[in-house]
């Protein structure tokens, strides 16, 4: 929706309505992963990216599982 402020400005306000397909809306909650990786500030920190040494370990064992 936009709306005409006096002077020439204009403001935006966004009126869609987002949800899951059971109907249940995500917006302020998010998407939850499949695979919840915690991160500390510790982790951070260090600079390692746990999210994607996951995901690598995950790729690897899927396809070591998948191997004839």
């Amino acid at each position: 929706m936009i709306v005409d402020l006096p002077g020439g400005g204009t403001f935006r306000v966004c009126t869609k309505r987002d949800t899951y397909p059971d109907g249940r809306e995500f917006v302020g909650y998010g998407i939850q992963p499949d695979i919840l990786v915690e991160r500390t500030l510790d982790i951070v920190r260090s600079g390692e990216d746990k999210v994607l040494d996951r995901a690598f370990a995950d790729l690897e064992s899927s396809i070591t599982s998948s191997a004839f």
